[in-house]
């Protein structure tokens, strides 16, 4: 993992719980810094296989609602996803994608689940 990790730069947050008022959602974001010279939230997961990017639409969403929620607190816009994950007996694979790719699919999710629960 070194390799990835020395890519990262400029910590703005890890491990920090974020709100966004426009999203009505919260959580903890691993990690926003710099990763490559560009804004990301970056998050680390853990597999005990290999995954494609098929995969894990849902952790692009989770990190598009952070890039969300951490430029409302702070004006720092973060266009980037960064997840970085280490697979057991295998080299880590890294994948990213661009906020706006997934951030109306969350938006949509979101109101579907509030749709279904009659919020």
């Amino acid at each position: 993992m070194i390799p990835y990790l020395n890519k990262i730069n400029n910590i703005h947050a890890l491990e920090s719980p974020l709100y966004s008022d426009h999203l009505e959602v919260g959580g903890t974001v691993d990690c926003i810094a710099e990763y490559e010279g560009r804004m990301s939230v970056i998050d680390f997961k853990t597999s005990a296989k290999i995954k494609d990017a098929s995969m894990i639409s849902g952790y692009f969403l989770q990190c598009s609602a952070y890039a969300v929620a951490f430029e409302e607190r702070t004006g720092i816009p973060v266009s980037k996803l960064t997840i970085i994950m280490g697979v057991d007996d295998e080299k880590p694979i890294i994948f990213q994608e661009k906020r706006n790719t997934w951030i109306d699919k969350f938006i949509q999710l979101r109101k579907d689940f509030r749709n279904s629960k009659g919020i």
